[in-house]
């Protein structure tokens, strides 16, 4: 919950008043600075019990005949989600560890899917070379993408 209240805190592109919890991923990339974010998904490990968002950049928007598309994947484990087996629902702890829902089980074709509630976004900063990446929740639904790439 510490990490979460210094995210908010700390977290200036979407530390607003509608803010009520952020975490960052531990983890970091690095990638080509003209790559963007071709796929993403939200995936549950239940062994670790671990949330995980994987990215995968790549530079499309740039390929010639000097220089060949490449593309590379990322995961980023987003610590303190916790998952609610008999909803399907998974949260984050905001102020006073009351829980934000952030994302839920949908049925997809084959397998079930994870989809980021109207509460939560994605954010990935891609500065350069280097690559973050956080989950912000808010009680109340946010305006615009749930994944945004700066």
């Amino acid at each position: 919950m510490a990490l979460a209240i210094w995210s908010v805190a700390h977290f200036t592109p979407f530390a607003t008043a509608t803010t009520a919890a952020a975490v960052r991923s531990p983890e970091t990339a690095h990638t080509y600075a003209d790559n963007t974010m071709l796929w993403h998904q939200l995936r549950w490990l239940p062994g670790s019990q671990t949330l995980v968002a994987t990215v995968t950049f790549s530079n499309i928007d740039y390929i010639s005949r000097d220089e060949p598309r490449h593309d590379e994947t990322f995961d980023f484990p987003l610590p303190g989600v916790k998952f609610d087996s008999k909803t399907g629902t998974f949260f984050l702890s905001g102020a006073h560890g009351k829980a934000i829902p952030v994302a839920a089980l949908r049925n997809e074709l084959i397998v079930k899917g994870i989809e980021l509630l109207p509460g939560a976004q994605i954010d990935i900063s891609h500065r350069s070379d280097r690559v973050t990446l956080h989950l912000v929740a808010s009680k109340t639904p946010l305006s615009g993408d749930r994944w945004v790439e700066r």
